[in-house]
């Protein structure tokens, strides 16, 4: 029996890690609160991390533009999201006496979710939504048809990012559809046309490569605080898009640094067992710490949004968010198995195989 490889499960952990280490540095407001050097390891740290998105997309891409559709795996998605909503509010309710209105407690309760709670999973959910349109588009292109689309898409995702910084629900800040396409696009193209360089080479090129992206991104943002003061409106127009756009998945940057980035870990080949579980798994640490409920209350008790941070900070964010993502990995292998068990009851299957007849009768693939 063929092991299965863990090169993409670890790089799905040290996204999902990245993700929590950048909320410790954002939430925590921890580069207001330092200077010197420290901040410019604090800035370091965040461009580095800001590839997690964009890499869990490349991954959908990558694996899904030759599969069938199922919405099962939409309805998966959603129910967990529902999961976690309804048990933070009774563990909010019941353990620590917070109370929530009717209508707060109906929204969240809402079997779809708000893009504001979970954006990332809304859009995803999305994407996979239309897969199979998209599918059909990269199916039934060849190599030059497919490079083209890419390069049509990126052009018109650096424009904005260039000339329209608005980083929320727009394409300039990768929160988008659109940009959630482009990656798809690129992911496919990444299996379906492999780089042919020798392993070891493409390896050291783009994990090289993925370094110097991100120290290019802290300099070129250190650059724009410095020239924002220009006389210029030209200048501190361009120095406003930098610094704006410093955290932007379109950044030019992050995004070709997030292609790298995954491009490392396709070339990397190994097996491990305790890799493939939490990798399996790991997506719970973002059901959770993200949670609209929890995220704020996360931060501060642990020390964090304080008034001045040092290197200590750091290491304790770093441990923090490793600690994060081992324990909702194993709060959310729990709910994995809670789940297994009701949907192995005879009565869920009876029902299951109702909704399977009935979307059959519509041509749709449960």
């Amino acid at each position: 029996m063929k092991k299965r490889l863990s090169n993409f499960e670890l790089m799905r952990i040290i996204s999902m890690f990245f993700i929590v280490l950048w909320h410790f540095l954002l939430f925590g407001k921890m580069e207001e609160g330092t200077f010197g050097l420290t901040q410019n390891v604090i800035v370091l740290l965040k461009a580095i991390t800001l590839v997690h998105v964009n890499s869990f997309v490349l991954l959908t891409g990558y694996f899904n533009y030759d599969k069938k559709f199922k919405l099962s795996k939409v309805i998966k998605t959603n129910n967990s999201i529902w999961f976690y909503n309804a048990a933070c509010i009774l563990v909010l309710l019941f353990a620590f006496g917070i109370g929530f209105s009717k209508f707060f407690t109906f929204r969240m309760l809402l079997p779809i979710p708000r893009h504001d709670d979970y954006w990332f999973l809304v859009v995803y959910m999305l994407l996979y939504l239309l897969s199979p349109l998209l599918n059909m588009v990269i199916n039934g292109s060849d190599k030059t048809k497919h490079k083209m689309i890419i390069v049509g898409l990126l052009i018109i995702t650096i424009v904005n990012y260039v000339f329209n910084n608005e980083l929320y629900h727009h394409i300039s800040g990768g929160y988008s559809l659109f940009s959630f396409i482009l990656l798809y696009f690129i992911g496919s193209y990444l299996h379906k046309y492999p780089i042919e360089w020798k392993k070891g080479k493409v390896i050291t090129i783009s994990l090289v490569g993925f370094f110097l992206l991100a120290i290019i991104n802290t300099v070129l943002y250190k650059a724009g605080l410095i020239l924002q003061g220009s006389s210029k409106e030209s200048v501190r127009y361009f120095a406003d898009s930098i610094v704006n756009g410093f955290t932007a998945y379109t950044n030019p940057c992050i995004l070709f640094g997030s292609i790298l980035y995954f491009i490392f870990f396709s070339k990397i080949e190994f097996s491990n067992k305790v890799v493939n579980f939490f990798g399996k798994y790991v997506l719970g640490t973002y059901l959770i710490t993200q949670n609209t409920l929890l995220y704020t209350r996360i931060y501060k008790p642990l020390g964090f949004a304080l008034d001045s941070y040092n290197y200590k900070h750091i290491l304790i964010a770093v441990g923090l968010s490793i600690s994060f993502v081992i324990i909702c990995s194993l709060i959310e292998a729990l709910r994995v198995f809670i789940f297994k068990v009701i949907y192995d009851l005879k009565i869920s299957g009876k029902l299951r195989n109702k909704i399977t007849k009935l979307f059959k009768k519509v041509n749709i693939n449960w």
